[in-house]
């Protein structure tokens, strides 16, 4: 069996712990937020919030399906994609019942199926055409009242059914319906009887001969199929026909309308975009009849459907205002798809008029004041999808390409001042309602004054449910603008006891709690977050904005609140926050705790507190729900507690230490400890529920700090929540105060370290050190390190330092120190001084000797040479001088002697005569006979050398004469060995 890698046998487990961690810190973190339901998360501008909302262009869903499901439930959408299902399985259901003759259940069911297709955007589309099937259906079981005969109305039913092209579903949609598919097998037979051909469906149509009561159907029927096989001519004649032999049917209205729109497909250009340069006889003709229509029927069932075709005549020729106020009388229907489409088509044709054509459409609209107040709503609020961008902005945050164009924002004002103007106008009369439009264009166009003031007289006027709510908001907004906090927290607090709906009390609220943070009023501003239920804007006025102290005196102002345990939990954690730790703990001990929570706690030993992965987490709290956790759990409160007592701890030991390096090791200690406790030592559950980072940093996109240096308060909050800047702090305050103490390099390194790992904490830390902003206005880096202890050796690794222990992943910082080597001898240790001294001067002392031995051989080469022969020369001048004048004297001497006597010794004929030395000598002859030769002279001088040689003087003389030549021999023989 093959082994496993060697990599994962020793790191298999710190991959696993590693994978925990980083596990947990996600949780912690949280995810990305933007909702509504917060003041400082919302996806624009946060003060735009409660002015009036936009008219939706369209709505997906009918009235009952809404009703099924809320908006805002994530299932809202999953009714989008089972929606066709919904209203093909109730048609099919009444298809079913007509063909079966149960006319009862059939009507219940096509209602319904009405009911579920009420928002068809698209007047061509299929679900268009099973509405209308559904209305001739109705209009048919009208007859049952008539006496017709229940055989020809199900034939009816099968001819009108087999003309319906259903849609096709998603099959695993349809599945899912159970219903459907059990009605389609329990009567498969019956079920297919309404599929016919169109020569089936014409066949049968000639032979189909009905009673009176279903002749006016049958007759539009045949010329609605005219129409559908664009026999338009046909088609008019037919409806037509229709209107003159049945003048008192229920389908004489809908025959009607078909005529104008077979006039209009006469023409070949109803479905046509292309501009007509003056209107032809199809344009007036049509027009003409539209016209008449809708004075016979001006509140029919096809009457906003004929206003929509006498606008898109007035398109065609160019009349844009005459097609916007058409658009604008049917925004003012009653009838709510009819708004929806009208408000659809104004946002695909509105944005391409004139100036001149807007104030022809006011001018129109002033006679008809329902419709003139739904036009100015939508001028306000829809005409330009960014205008909701400038309550409280500058409009360049909005998302429209368009918006910094500077056209569009000169149209924008030149709109805003109209409508302003056309509203005081049409409010001059003493209509409240208009007024309260007014004011809205005036705050909507950043005159504060004006809108203030319209809708405080609009109030005075005497306006009354949604509308007093508007005007009461829009008075209150203008004041916040213009700073009178006082006012504006009256109008809100009128409102909120007006007691209106939820959406409108929300608003109110949100409003009041942005105005009492802007007075300071944290009070007020926390009593609306809690109403509210907005967690993140509690956690952020408790956690950062509001000071201990002022928490403080909430809490004993509202001493019966429902979040009191909640209230001093956060008090304890932001006094153990700025280690207050007496009053830390004595706002912990008033916990009343419940259950055993989350996370882990580390433990005191007896050399202190030891750290280890500790983590303080909270359940993930969802913004739509509810702000409060059930209750604080108990090792939440003991592991804050725990925290206090080690901190005590420190501050125990280093009061207790007594020399500086001791003071500065126990506040190292200290600053380890908060280094390598994790990123929740002061974090708090309660508020934030595992989410705090990335809620505050979506909190700074856009314009969302009110209060004065709101973002250095920021700044300092989050220098103190997280550990390592705290750390960081304290190892800083080590270097200061102890520069000279043991502990102080490790605390610069670890300082270093710390900055390291601040820079990449998070997108916010990296924002704030990209700008130069460094924690505690300190940066430190490993060369400032290396240039305030030059002598530092620096741990094998930054990753994985443990400063408490000074041990890197739990090893040696450090290799270890070697062992000592016993001494050497003394005249081992003096040679090695020498050998390193000699290694110093040799290399001059080298190079001197060469040359002085150069020279000195080229001296001594030539003194000795002159020596020797000089010495030589002399010494055999001398031999001959001194031989010759001795054998002189000799021979002078022995003929001095008598005749007869024998010769003396030779020595005592000489003239320096010593008889101690004569007395070692041994007696050597002279012949008799001295011949005076050159010969005889030279062995005589020979002999008198070897006689005088043992003299005195001659062995003075040769001794000198033996040390003068050795002396002279051994320079010239060094000279020798240094030029070899």
């Amino acid at each position: 069996m093959k082994r496993p890698s060697s990599f994962f046998l020793r790191n298999g487990l710190r991959l696993a712990m590693a994978t925990g961690v980083m596990t947990c810190v996600a949780y912690g973190c949280g995810v990305f937020y933007n909702s509504d339901h917060s003041v400082r998360l919302r996806s624009h501008n946060l003060r735009d919030a409660g002015l009036l909302p936009r008219i939706p262009e369209t709505r997906p869903f009918s009235a009952a399906d809404i009703a099924k499901v809320p908006a805002d439930d994530d299932r809202f959408w999953t009714l989008q994609e089972n929606r066709e299902s919904d209203f093909l399985e109730c048609w099919r259901a009444a298809r079913l019942a007509l063909l079966r003759g149960d006319f009862e259940t059939g009507e219940r069911k096509l209602r319904e199926t009405l009911e579920r297709t009420e928002c068809v955007n698209r007047p061509d589309s299929k679900e268009q055409e099973l509405r209308n099937a559904a209305f001739d259906l109705l209009d048919a079981l009208t007859a049952r009242k008539q006496g017709v005969r229940a055989e020809d109305l199900v034939a009816y039913a099968r001819f009108r059914v087999s003309m319906v092209e259903e849609p096709e579903t998603n099959p695993s949609v349809e599945k899912r319906s159970g219903s459907i598919n059990t009605d389609a097998d329990e009567t498969a037979p019956q079920a297919e009887t309404w599929k016919m051909t169109d020569e089936e469906r014409a066949r049968g149509l000639a032979e189909f001969k009905p009673g009176p009561p279903l002749e006016d159907n049958v007759a539009y029927f045949k010329a609605a199929l005219a129409f559908r096989n664009k026999d338009y001519h046909g088609a008019e004649e037919a409806f037509r026909q229709v209107v003159r032999r049945f003048p008192k049917s229920e389908k004489r209205e809908a025959a009607s309308f078909m005529i104008g729109v077979s006039i209009l497909r006469q023409a070949g250009w109803a479905d046509s975009t292309e501009r007509l340069s003056e209107p032809d006889e199809d344009w007036k003709r049509a027009r003409a009849y539209f016209d008449g229509f809708l004075r016979e029927y001006p509140r029919g069932r096809y009457a906003d459907d004929a206003r929509g075709w006498r606008a898109f005549l007035d398109l065609r020729v160019g009349n844009r205002s005459g097609a916007l106020i058409e658009y604008y009388r049917l925004l003012a229907s009653p009838t709510e798809n009819t708004r929806y489409r009208a408000a659809h088509s104004l946002a695909l044709v509105r944005g391409r008029d004139t100036e001149a054509d807007m104030v022809e459409v006011q001018r129109v609209l002033a006679n008809e004041p329902a419709v003139a107040r739904v036009y100015t709503y939508y001028e306000l609020f829809n005409a330009y999808p960014e205008i909701d961008q400038l309550v409280f902005g500058d409009g360049e945050s909005c998302s429209s390409s368009y918006a910094t164009l500077n056209g569009r924002k000169t149209e924008r004002v030149t709109t805003i001042r109209r409508l302003s103007d056309f509203s005081k106008k049409l409010g001059a009369g003493g209509d409240p309602v208009f007024i309260l439009r007014s004011a809205m264009a005036a705050f909507l166009g950043k005159d504060d004054r004006a809108a203030a003031d319209l809708a405080k007289r609009s109030l005075e006027k005497g306006l009354s449910g949604v509308e007093m709510h508007r005007a009461l908001w829009v008075a209150g907004a203008a004041e916040l603008r213009l700073h009178e906090y006082k006012a504006a927290v009256a109008h809100f607090k009128r409102l909120l006891a007006e007691h209106p709906d939820a959406d409108f009390e929300e608003r109110a609220r949100r409003q009041l709690a942005i105005t009492a943070e802007e007075m300071g009023d944290f009070d007020l501003a926390l009593e609306q977050y809690f109403a509210l239920e907005y967690d993140f804007d509690l956690a952020y006025l408790i956690d950062i904005l509001m000071t201990p102290e002022q928490l403080h005196g909430f809490i004993e102002r509202h001493p019966d609140h429902p979040q009191i345990d909640m209230l001093w939990y956060s008090l304890g954690v932001r006094y153990l926050r700025d280690e207050r730790l007496d009053r830390a703990r004595d706002a912990l001990r008033r916990v009343t705790v419940k259950g055993a929570g989350y996370g882990y706690t580390f433990i005191a030993g007896k050399d202190g507190p030891r750290p280890g992965q500790r983590y303080k987490i909270g359940p993930p709290n969802d913004l739509g729900g509810s702000f409060s956790v059930d209750g604080i759990p108990a090792n939440w409160v003991g592991f804050d507690l725990q925290t206090v007592e080690a901190l005590e701890q420190f501050r125990q030991r280093e009061d207790a230490a007594l020399t500086r390096d001791e003071k500065a090791e126990v506040r190292y200690q200290k600053a380890g400890f908060l280094y390598q406790s994790g990123q929740f030592l002061f974090y708090n559950p309660a508020l934030w529920g595992g989410s705090r980072y990335d809620r505050l940093y979506t909190s700074q996109v856009g314009d969302h700090y009110r209060a004065p240096g709101e973002e250095d308060i920021l700044w300092r909050y989050q220098q103190d929540h997280e550990n390592v800047s705290r750390a960081l702090k304290v190892f800083l305050s080590v270097v200061d105060e102890f520069p000279d103490s043991k502990a102080a390099p490790d605390a610069l390194y670890t300082a270093a370290v710390c900055q390291r790992r601040l820079w990449g904490y998070n997108d916010y830390w990296r924002s704030r050190y990209n700008v130069g902003q460094f924690a505690w206005a300190r940066p430190v880096t490993f060369q400032d390190v290396k240039r305030v202890y030059p002598k530092y050796v620096f741990p094998h690794g930054t990753n994985g330092w443990e400063p408490m222990t000074r041990t890197v992943n739990g090893h040696a910082a450090w290799p270890p120190k070697p062992k000592p080597v016993p001494p050497k001898p003394f005249h081992i240790r003096a040679w090695n001084k020498v050998e390193k001294g000699w290694g110093i001067v040799s290399p001059p002392l080298g190079r001197a000797w060469t040359w002085t031995t150069d020279l000195l051989g080229t001296v001594f080469g030539f003194v000795f040479r002159l020596d020797l022969f000089v010495y030589l020369a002399g010494l055999a001048f001398a031999a001959w001088f001194f031989g010759f004048r001795a054998q002189r004297t000799f021979i002078q001497r022995l003929r001095e002697l008598p005749p007869g006597n024998e010769p003396p010794p030779p020595v005592l004929l000489l003239p320096d005569f010593n008889l101690t030395t004569a007395l070692g000598l041994r007696y050597f002859k002279f012949p008799v006979e001295v011949r005076d030769d050159w010969w005889s002279r030279l062995i005589f001088s020979l002999r008198w050398i070897g006689w005088w040689s043992r003299t005195r003087r001659g062995v003075t003389v040769l001794s000198h004469a033996m040390l003068h030549g050795g002396f002279a021999a051994s320079i010239w023989w060094l000279c020798e060995m240094v030029w070899k």
